[in-house]
């Protein structure tokens, strides 16, 4: 039970439980409350319940005709044109308010005389209103109207008006006309499952219905029962009798407009003198009521216990190994090693316990091939130590003998020791090329090893820049500098310099070493971009490479022709 309270998991597991369990739990209490008269004062609960659901509605209905219409009286567009008679800029601004409000059917204007001016349709222009009822009281203030049947083409409508004025001095009355059978999708309950809800409350079961009695006592929503009862049935039942008499609502059991025994509550829409009636066959829909009471209470107690236990077990099967999982992981980032194996022991048999187990063996070969890297790496790092210490010491000791060998055979060649014949001055120049060329080959053995060893440094390079610097430096590049064409927009790239630059001078320098004596020579260094990346070509037209030695050129100590001189 602690990791049901004492952890976020089991709460949550708890939460469920109780989100579950609370309306059993409140079906149950009902039925306990109600024990004295179930079935009468259930059904009356219920029944008000519904009434005041659809009355709610039914107010913010009424509520939001009013403001709509009374923000049309107070449209400055609406009091202007009535003003200056422009009927056609009125039919305009009529017609647009029309389009705001969806459920007008029409939205028309008249003057202070109660003539027609203005209509979002085609009414008729200059009708003389000014004994409807609408534009009487709609002079003065709101008027909510009521729900009438046309006489001569017998259209049911729905009409209500506000008064224009214009520095309190009466303009008109703007009138919108309202579908009347909203009234019915309300009352009915069409209008809320059409705008998303999952159910409706106003018709329960199969005998339930809400509807709306006129001042008159007609029907103004349709019948569930009747078929076309707007303003042909009047009801003249126990509740329209009671409002009629002492503006009283009433809750209780009565006949209904069919004659049938029903349980129902009304309410008095004041604004409108309309009443609101929700009711229900009583013996029809609630006699299961009291037979499934004691059953629900026993189920409503054994499934919150049972659930209350699974809820336990469950949490503490998920939070004893997240637990350990986390306080091993802690013990890891300490480095105690030994703490940061979760014990078998103690890990469930189901996934997460597999999880678990298997993160184990994950860690202990992550902790052994850790500890084989490092003693690889120190082994590594002592042998590049010790190469670095003999690459040196061979490069020194080489370069000396080879000084000597130059040495002596440059005495030779200058006649020191003797005269030397012409065979005999050509051993000695290739004596000294091969030297010069063995002391080259040991210094870029050795920065080759020391670019192995330390790495490179990038940094943006300007390649033009680069490359004018390299021929400057040499000799033998600047004496040919005319014959090297650089690309002026060469792109700035990425690179380490130093390699760079020691890169193009031996391209440079094979590219003029390696040129064919019986044309003039030509060097072209340009950029090429692809993408994100910039190719950079140094192109001659010297002797060139085979095919079958282009693989061979980029290896060590490897040479594409057999002159002393490459």
């Amino acid at each position: 039970m602690r990791a049901l309270f004492q952890s976020k998991v089991g709460r949550s597991f708890l939460m469920v439980c109780l989100l579950l369990w609370l309306p059993l739990i409140v079906v149950a209490w009902v039925e306990l409350r109600s024990a004295t008269d179930a079935l009468r004062g259930q059904t009356h609960w219920v029944l008000r319940a519904a009434s005041d659901g659809a009355e709610a509605q039914l107010r913010e209905f009424l509520g939001t005709l009013r403001r709509v219409t009374e923000t049309a009286s107070i449209d400055p567009r609406v009091a202007s044109a009535l003003t200056t008679g422009h009927g056609g800029a009125l039919d305009e601004v009529l017609r647009q308010l029309k389009i705001a409000v969806p459920e007008a059917q029409e939205i028309f204007c008249l003057n202070d005389q109660g003539k027609l001016v203005a209509g979002s349709d085609h009414e008729t222009i200059d009708k003389d209103d000014s004994a409807l009822e609408i534009f009487r009281k709609g002079r003065h203030s709101f008027f909510p109207g009521d729900v009438i049947r046309d006489k001569d083409s017998g259209r049911l409508r729905w009409w209500m008006s506000a008064p224009v004025k214009d520095g309190g001095a009466s303009k008109g009355v703007v009138v919108i006309g309202v579908d009347p059978q909203v009234l019915s999708a309300l009352m009915s309950g069409r209008r809320v499952l059409n705008e998303g809800a999952d159910t409706q409350s106003f018709r329960i079961g199969k005998t339930g219905e809400s509807y709306l009695v006129n001042k008159d006592g007609y029907m103004i929503t349709e019948s569930r029962f009747v078929p076309d009862a707007v303003l042909r049935v009047k009801v003249e039942t126990e509740p329209i009798r009671i409002k009629n008499e002492s503006s009283r609502e009433m809750m209780g059991d009565y006949t209904d407009y069919r004659r049938v025994p029903v349980s129902g509550a009304s309410s008095i829409i004041g604004e409108t003198n309309w009443v609101l009636l929700t009711e229900v066959d009583f013996s029809q829909v609630f006699a299961p009521v009291a037979s499934f009471r004691k059953a629900l209470i026993v189920l409503v107690l054994v499934v919150g216990f049972f659930a209350l236990i699974v809820a336990a077990r469950t949490a503490q099967g998920i939070v004893a190994p997240i637990q350990m999982l986390t306080e091993a992981d802690q013990a890891f980032m300490r480095g105690d090693m030994k703490a940061a194996i979760c014990p078998d022991k103690d890990l469930p048999a189901n996934e997460l316990g597999e999880f678990v187990r298997r993160r184990n063996e994950r860690l202990t070969t992550l902790v052994q091939r850790q500890r084989e890297l490092a003693e690889e790496q120190k082994a590594r790092a002592e042998t590049r130590e010790e190469l670095d210490r003999i690459s040196y010491s061979m490069v020194h000791e080489m370069r000396g003998p080879l000084r000597a060998i130059t040495g002596f055979a440059e005495i030779m060649d200058a006649g020191d020791a003797g005269p030397v014949s012409d065979q005999q001055r050509e051993y000695l120049d290739r004596i000294k090329r091969a030297s010069r060329r063995m002391d080259h080959l040991a210094c870029d053995v050795l920065k080759y090893c020391q670019i192995v060893q330390g790495g490179l440094t990038v940094t943006e390079v300007d390649v033009v820049t680069l490359v004018r610097r390299t021929i400057e430096h040499d000799r033998q590049l600047l004496a040919h500098k005319q014959a090297i064409e650089i690309q002026k927009d060469i792109p700035v790239v990425r690179a380490n310099e130093a390699a760079l630059e020691y890169c193009f001078g031996a391209l440079l320098d094979n590219a003029v070493r390696y040129r064919k004596p019986d044309r003039p020579l030509r060097i072209d260094v340009r950029g090429e971009r692809h993408g994100e990346m910039v190719r950079l070509v140094v192109e001659d037209n010297g002797i060139g490479i085979s095919d079958q030695l282009q693989t061979k050129v980029f290896q060590m100590f490897q040479r594409g022709t057999n002159d002393n001189g490459g």
